[in-house]
């Protein structure tokens, strides 16, 4: 009996393992993945060729391959899609199965071979750019150069001519590395405060130097690994005006490296910057113009603004930064002119990095900064703000004042500035310049780091350090009708032993509170 039970009860278990085996095979099936491309949408060159390939292909299948537009692109009957001339085309392909139809679709867009683009007035993006609902007049020129620049990124590089006419850009529109872009005699870009669309808002920023393929990703820059080799070439008379939008900047940079600014015209500022320059190395602006802003309400809005993307200021917020505080260096500024704008070129505040005790005394600063035959005319402000500069020449230039300028409520008054102000600046080579009726020519002194509302810490104090050879520099420049016409240097280091210096200058040492040594005044030889 006990036998009979135990076999009973194996047959049991057996029967039950069975059961829950064939549910499970009966629920359990894997159906097989439909036909697709490798890629729905792909650039290629004029006559280059690309392979379009289909996956999960079904045994026994018909392929029938069309182009929706010949004169663009054509494909074979393997796939193969060759470029023809620039132009968007459809390349479909049909696969009929024993029991299915499937459709595949893959959008084409040819570019030039040498990856030079021509845009006018009448120009306008691709077909399928143009059936977007955020496209209209305010966008057309914004989603046209982004497509352009797009192209210019996946090719390596290239040139886009803009021919004379008036553009409209209303966004950001992001330049990658190996790109010139010409501007033609006549050229106005301006920045447009309305996108006409409720999909996005204008932005304050006009261009970045920024891939545009990792512009809205985070931290993929850092040090000088960014955007490389980018020309901006104005021809005659080309502009770029920000229209007063309140803000408004013409050029972002970061993380970049030989960037160059060749006879631009920048027009009407208002509480930005035309360029805003951080983290660059090798940058060169030469014949351009700053013309033109409404002062901001502290009078401290730079032309060109040098600084260093660092959380902790808050002067940088673009998310493709890693705010690494790396500083601009090897800078040249040269026959260029600044006009009826608050601050020439100048520094917010300046960054630190922490020492092996966890303390902020690691300056971060800006080195190489020279600016050659330049015109200061008419500043609310100073010709330079120089803050944690270092190795720094300002030769053969004019700086002038004693015209009308726009105040923060659009008032005319007399500009009257000083030429320069220097905190914390190392080796100021100062040389061969002039000085017209302005209210001071400048100083160097020491600068305090102080935290901003959000943030909770204070970057030590840096100071400035003056050498004889800087000392007689300052004797070669001139001044006419200058209210003060000296330099005034609050100091750290100072060789007093060359006698020729010394009897120039009058020092009063630690006059001026802990750390600083000497307090230097260089009378300036006026020519009235």
């Amino acid at each position: 009996m006990k036998f009979y039970i135990s076999n009973i009860k194996k047959l049991l278990i057996f029967a039950i393992i069975s059961i829950i085996l064939s549910l499970s095979s009966a629920t359990v099936s894997y159906a097989a993945a439909n036909p697709c491309f490798n890629s729905t949408s792909q650039y290629i060159k004029v006559s280059e060729k690309y392979n379009l390939k289909v996956n999960n292909k079904i045994s026994g299948s018909k392929y029938t391959w069309t182009s929706s537009d010949k004169k663009v692109a054509t494909v074979s009957s393997t796939g193969t899609v060759k470029g023809i001339r620039t132009g968007e085309a459809k390349i479909t392909c049909s696969i009929t199965a024993k029991s299915k139809t499937y459709k595949l679709a893959c959008n084409i867009l040819v570019i030039n071979k040498d990856t030079t683009y021509t845009i006018t007035e009448g120009s306008k993006p691709s077909a399928s750019i143009q059936k977007k609902a955020a496209y209209n007049a305010n966008t057309k020129d914004w989603y046209l150069f982004n497509e352009l620049l797009t192209y210019c990124e996946n090719a390596g590089g290239g040139k886009i001519v803009v021919k004379k006419g008036t553009y409209s850009i209303c966004g950001k529109v992001s330049i990658p590395s190996n790109v010139t872009l010409v501007l033609e005699d006549g050229v106005v870009i301006k920045k447009l405060a309305k996108t006409g669309t409720s999909s996005f808002a204008a932005t304050k920023t006009m261009f970045q130097l920024v891939a545009p393929s990792k512009a809205s990703k985070e931290a993929v820059y850092s040090q000088y690994n960014g955007v490389h080799d980018v020309k901006i070439i104005g021809e005659g008379t080309a502009t770029i005006d920000l229209d007063f939008m309140e803000g408004a900047v013409g050029f972002v940079m970061a993380h970049n490296q030989n960037i160059s600014f060749e006879n631009i015209n920048f027009a009407n500022m208002n509480s930005g910057h035309f360029i805003e320059m951080d983290a660059s190395l090798n940058v060169t602006v030469l014949g351009c113009d700053f013309v033109g802003a409404k002062r901001s309400p502290k009078g401290n809005k730079e032309a060109i603004n040098i600084d260093t993307p660092d959380k902790l200021t808050g002067g940088f917020s673009h998310v493709w930064s890693s705010f690494d505080k790396t500083p601009v260096k090897n800078l040249l500024v040269e026959d260029c002119r600044f006009e009826d704008v608050d601050v020439g070129i100048g520094t917010h505040k300046y960054s630190q990095i922490q020492d092996a005790n966890g303390e902020y005394t690691i300056t971060m600063f800006h080195e190489d900064v020279h600016v050659k035959n330049c015109k200061f005319l008419n500043l609310w402000n100073s010709s330079f703000k120089m803050i944690a500069w270092k190795n720094v020449t300002v030769e053969d230039c004019l700086f002038e004042g004693g015209g009308l300028i726009a105040d923060s409520d659009g008032q005319m008054v007399e500009a009257s500035f000083r030429g320069f102000s220097a905190n914390a600046v190392v080796d100021l080579t100062l040389i061969n310049n002039l000085f017209k009726n302005i209210y001071w020519i400048g100083g160097a002194s020491s600068s305090t780091g102080t935290a901003p509302e959000t943030a909770s810490y204070v970057y030590t104090t840096i100071r400035s350090y003056i050498t004889v050879e800087n000392i007689k520099g300052f004797y070669t420049n001139r001044c006419s009708n200058v209210k003060t016409p000296n330099i005034q240097l609050q100091v750290d280091t100072f060789e007093a032993s060359d006698e020729n210096v010394g009897q120039r200058l009058v020092s009063r040492p630690d006059l001026f509170g802990e750390g600083v040594k000497y307090s230097l005044t260089a009378e300036i030889p006026c020519i009235d």
